[in-house]
């Protein structure tokens, strides 16, 4: 029984390790990126083995080249990122490349402490200014198809 259990125990961290076996390696690094496996992320470094599910991201100022056991290199541009995963081809991994957007908080000062910039004060939104538009294009349209004035707009 003990040799059994042995076998099987043996078998299983077998099976761990290969599933956790790199599919690549980090070539090039250039600024700042880091590499998320699960919940734990770090700076990448060259020499870094990509495995199943590493999701790689680069700043606006990094990118970072990796080369997979199945000869796709890939280059992931500033401000990018990627899931690499061993079901992919190459064509696919570079399709699945994603940007990377950021959230920006910024205020504007008042009289009375600060507040979110477009909250009440500051430049109106494009979407306020898109309707406003629509409103006087509508305007200006049934002032011109007014049977009854058939005044000229120009006064002559």
């Amino acid at each position: 029984m003990k040799k059994k259990l042995g076998t099987v125990l043996i078998s299983l961290i077998a099976g761990a390790a290969i599933a956790q076996a790199p599919l690549g390696t980090v070539t090039n690094v250039s600024g700042v990126a880091t590499v998320t496996t699960g919940t734990a992320g770090t700076a990448i470094t060259v020499g870094a083995p990509i495995v199943e599910g590493a999701r790689v991201i680069t700043t606006t100022t990094g990118s970072v080249t990796f080369r997979l056991a199945n000869g796709c290199v890939i280059t992931v541009p500033p401000g990018h990122a990627i899931t690499v995963r061993s079901a992919m081809s190459c064509q696919q991994l570079q399709a699945a490349m994603q940007p990377v957007t950021t959230a920006v908080t910024t205020t504007t000062a008042t009289t009375s402490g600060t507040v979110p910039a477009g909250v009440g004060i500051g430049t109106p939104s494009g979407a306020a200014v898109a309707g406003f538009a629509a409103l006087l294009a509508v305007g200006a349209i049934a002032a011109n198809n007014d049977d009854n004035n058939n005044t000229p707009i120009s006064g002559r």
